[in-house]
């Protein structure tokens, strides 16, 4: 629920702040959420090691210990909160080290990176609320309340860019930090009033347990530091090196395939703890069966949604954004979608990795690679363009998933030829018929409306899911697709678990 809302409101409203922002302060902004954003390292794993704590805690009915870790990470990351705020503060005092030309948004760099240090600070500490609120599988109020937030969020940003108020950067900020209260007060409110089990103490804070939550979350940090590192940064190379203006050629693509790869992370987020349970059981075959079968059935989904991107991405942001828009971003969009497309070629092995605690090579290798691949997309932005960086992002993304699949391979001995005959080949044949119709339907007539470009798309889903149907599954995979969508028996992981556990060996 809270994705399909996220990605509504990005639809309505990215072309609305494009255009009444203007290209450059679109860019200042984009580059201050990334920047922002990236001090989000702070947490250090903190908040995933909470959710698994917070739930082993209650499952053993120990509310001290429950009191306790729950009072350590808000108390921990309150910490880390200041200190994010102090290297905003820091950043405040000389904002043209963050950005030497801003244009017109130059005056509002300042003020705004102050209230973004003031979202920091209050940010951190309310992902501690939110993953004992996970821990507690609370998931649907912690969706709901992040929903109705971002709906209220996007109608004050639509009245404020609407209706021309003076440095609109600061106010779009103030909103953001709103937001941020907003969500802390309702989970705190729940916790502590309606749910009851813990009270907020700083005596119940505890420097071993912070020590262990550090400890347990530090591997999957440095995965997603190192990849925050170039997701984030990148805005600051193509600021550097085609200007601020032309961020928002790389934005807009690189928004859809970002939107198109959580849709396959969510589908797969079931799978994590169905691995764990296997690995559990120390049963290798049937580790390495579930995971060539459960990659099949999300190659599908992982598989066809670049091929929709990739040839009907540029028509519709023509008519999403504007001409000019899908005229620069092509390229950007064409080399994004490849990197998607090596994302799905390696669906599970990142999962399979986890499961066994197997996934320390991918964290270093990740930390290091990143950024060399940062330095290069300076260079690679230098003499390309947005382009070049584009492909610098690209490089990593093949990379990290080249060494996630040798790495799985390899843990649970099967080689990559059979791997790849067992997954990605079966599909060539669906996406070779389905690109091609795509490609003939848009020579015939190129989309000119949001009708047209869903009716090319529904046609292609349904040529490309009947040919992946037969040859991509085998009977036994296609009797378990036809349980999820007809029966709808079971719900996660557990859908695949009878179905698959009886051909293991």
């Amino acid at each position: 629920m809270l994705l399909v809302i996220n990605v509504v409101i990005a639809f309505v409203m990215t072309p609305i702040m494009i255009h009444h922002l203007g290209n450059s302060n679109y860019g200042i902004w984009e580059l201050l959420v990334a920047f922002v954003g990236y001090l989000g390292i702070f947490e250090l794993g903190i908040g995933p090691a909470l959710v698994r704590y917070i739930a082993d805690a209650w499952s053993r009915e120990d509310r001290v210990a429950l009191e306790r870790i729950f009072n350590t990470g808000v108390f921990g990351l309150a910490g880390a909160g200041l200190a994010g705020l102090v290297v905003l503060l820091v950043a405040a005092a000389w904002p043209e080290h963050i950005l030497s030309s801003a244009g017109t948004g130059a005056q509002q760099l300042a003020p705004v990176l102050v209230v973004f240090g003031l979202n920091l600070a209050a940010y951190l500490p309310r992902t501690a609320l939110s993953a004992y609120l996970l821990g507690l599988q609370a998931h649907l109020f912690v969706n709901l309340i992040q929903s109705i937030v971002a709906v209220i969020l996007s109608v004050a940003m639509y009245h404020v860019l609407t209706a021309g108020w003076a440095s609109p950067l600061i106010w779009l900020a103030l909103i953001v930090l709103l937001g941020t209260f907003l969500q802390s007060a309702a989970m705190l409110f729940w916790i502590l009033v309606i749910d009851g089990r813990v009270r907020l103490a700083v005596s119940s804070f505890r420097r071993d347990t912070l020590k262990e939550l550090l400890g347990f979350g530090l591997k999957s940090t440095v995965i997603q530091t190192s990849t925050g590192l170039l997701s984030k940064l990148t805005g600051f190379a193509i600021a550097y090196t085609a200007g601020v203006g032309q961020l928002v050629y790389f934005v807009v693509p690189s928004r859809l395939v970002d939107y198109a790869h959580s849709l396959g992370t969510q589908l797969g987020f079931p799978l994590t703890p169905y691995f764990t349970h296997l690995a559990g059981s120390g049963n290798p075959v049937a580790s390495r069966s579930a995971w060539i079968q459960t990659t099949r059935i999300l190659q599908i989904v992982m598989f066809g949604l670049p091929i929709g991107i990739v040839v009907l991405g540029e028509p519709f942001i023509r008519l999403w954004i504007g001409h000019e828009y899908a005229e620069k971003g092509r390229w950007t969009l064409y080399i994004l979608c490849a990197a998607l497309f090596a994302q799905g070629i390696v669906s599970n092995g990142a999962r399979v990795l986890m499961s066994l605690g197997r996934h320390g090579r991918v964290a270093w290798f990740s930390a290091i690679f990143a950024p060399l691949c940062f330095a290069a997309s300076l260079g690679f932005g230098v003499v390309w363009g947005i382009e070049g960086v584009a492909a610098a992002v690209a490089l990593y993304v093949i990379g990290v998933h080249a060494v996630e699949l040798m790495l799985t391979c390899l843990t649970l001995e099967v080689s990559i030829a059979e791997y790849m005959r067992s997954t990605a080949l079966r599909f060539t044949i669906p996406i070779a018929v389905t690109t091609s119709a795509l490609v003939g339907l848009r020579v015939m007539s190129y989309p000119a409306s949001y009708g047209q470009l869903f009716l090319y798309g529904l046609i292609a889903g349904v040529v490309y899911l009947i040919m992946a149907w037969f040859s991509a599954l085998d009977p036994r995979e296609r009797e378990v697709m036809r349980d999820i969508l007809i029966r709808h028996r079971r719900k996660g992981s557990d859908e695949l678990r009878p179905k698959l556990d009886s051909e293991k060996t």
